[in-house]
């Protein structure tokens, strides 16, 4: 990769929105864009991307995924092979915040043993092995 980037955008509600969440004002942000780039030969070849709205009217303009209707994260590598995916991450009773929080913090908590066992000192990711999900696959 040349280098890697971000871009990020608000979408303001044009009127007030009610919904599980609170009450939204008009001129208040109900949505949220943005895109994680890396670039190759000038061009952004690898973007992860990820719209959060408040509702599904949010940000009408913005990319929707086919996967789920919300709370799902895209990732598109424009190349040979061009790539899709999109995950959408879940815990118990279909909870995206509890899915995003476990799918996240997963990996720290598989690599303590790793961590215990290293030398004194600063240990980073790639200092770390891989540390797949145990008991994941039925």
């Amino acid at each position: 990769l040349e280098k890697v980037d971000a871009i990020y955008e608000k979408w303001a509600t044009p009127e007030r929105i009610e919904c599980p969440r609170g009450v939204f004002e008009p001129g208040v942000c109900a949505a949220v864009h943005f895109e994680i780039r890396g670039w190759v030969n000038g061009r952004a070849a690898i973007v992860i991307e990820h719209v959060n709205r408040i509702t599904n009217a949010a940000a009408p303009h913005w990319p929707r995924t086919k996967l789920e209707e919300n709370d799902t994260y895209r990732i598109v590598i424009q190349g040979s092979p061009n790539i899709t995916m999109e995950a959408a991450l879940r815990g118990a009773n279909n909870d995206p915040i509890a899915g995003g929080c476990l799918a996240t913090g997963m990996r720290a908590i598989h690599c303590i043993p790793a961590v215990c066992a290293a030398a004194p000192g600063v240990v980073s990711a790639l200092d770390l092995p891989l540390a797949p999900g145990r008991g994941t696959i039925r």
